[in-house]
């Protein structure tokens, strides 16, 4: 890998439509995909499982841990060119299992029509099951640098499940 090169390369427009590309793709194949991905772990990272990606040159890295003493997780995705960082997502609340069909049937939403509203699910979902996802983009949030909050309320309105996020790319100014 030569970094010269690559500190060029990252400031052409179309590199980070290429990070996003390989995002979506991953995700669809991922944590939120109808396919059970095949999941890894870090043993220095007790709880931690791992979900690894090739999309090209771009590799995605999502890491997430949880515990036994409650439904709390949080992790990270990572894209990495030529092994080299280039973008990032942090994410972390508490989901409990009756969130989860709800919360990953948004996130493919989203996916599926490469639609970027945070890294996350879509404004606005409605789950067959009565559940609703709301996602709160912070306003001027971009590929580029975003954050928010996303939540899953119960049919009665009840606020079940919850994640914050932020990410950002990687490749310098």
């Amino acid at each position: 890998m030569n970094i010269e090169l690559l500190k060029d390369e990252v400031r052409l427009p179309f590199f980070a439509s290429g990070i996003q590309a390989a995002f979506f793709a991953a995700m669809m194949n991922g944590y939120a995909g109808e396919d059970k991905p095949k999941k890894g772990t870090i043993v220095e990272l007790p709880g931690s499982k791992t979900i690894i990606f090739t999309h090209g040159r771009f590799e995605i890295k999502d890491v997430y841990l949880t515990n036994k003493l409650g439904c709390q997780s949080g992790g990270m995705t990572g894209v990495f060119c030529d092994g080299v960082p280039v973008w990032m997502m942090l994410y972390g609340g508490e989901y409990p299992d009756e969130a989860v069909p709800c919360l990953k049937a948004a996130l493919r939403s989203s996916y599926a029509a490469e639609r970027f509203d945070g890294g996350r699910g879509p404004m606005f979902f409605q789950h067959e099951d009565g559940r609703r996802y709301v996602n709160d983009v912070d306003k001027g949030s971009s590929f580029a640098h975003f954050s928010g909050k996303e939540r899953v309320f119960s049919p009665d309105g009840r606020e079940i499940g919850s994640h914050q996020y932020h990410g950002f790319l990687m490749t310098g100014r």
